[in-house]
């Protein structure tokens, strides 16, 4: 996915614990998403799952919702993303297809399956 587009990691956690999770599960991939981390301690008006922390995170990362994929394990928090217009992907272990507004998934991986990108698109 990284290939494709630019990902980025809302939390509401602090960046340490956010930065060391990510290393133990991409390792040294994690390196090239650092600048990409907004992490609870970094928000100044509100945490997940107030609207105001979305709407702060999106300025804050310069994306636009109507334009973004928002994956979350949360449903308050992948609803209220929804709400904002972002294209949601809620993790969840028990259910997979479509729920409520969002594409469910058991794993961060199979979002590639829900997506189509450029290259694909022109073949």
């Amino acid at each position: 996915l990284i290939e494709h587009v630019p990902v980025y990691l809302f939390s509401s956690s602090e960046m340490d614990r956010v930065f060391s999770s990510l290393e133990a599960v991409i390792g040294e991939l994690a390196h090239e998403l650092k600048e990409n981390i907004l992490s609870g301690d970094k928000m100044e008006r509100a945490r997940k799952p107030k609207r105001e922390a979305y709407e702060e995170m999106a300025e804050k990362l310069g994306v636009d919702p109507k334009t973004t994929i928002y994956a979350d394990n949360n449903w308050r928090e992948a609803d209220m993303a929804a709400e904002l217009g972002f294209l949601t992907f809620l993790v969840h272990q028990e259910h997979q297809g479509i729920m409520n507004e969002h594409v469910v998934i058991n794993l961060l991986a199979q979002m590639k399956d829900h997506l189509v990108f450029k290259e694909e698109a022109a073949q």
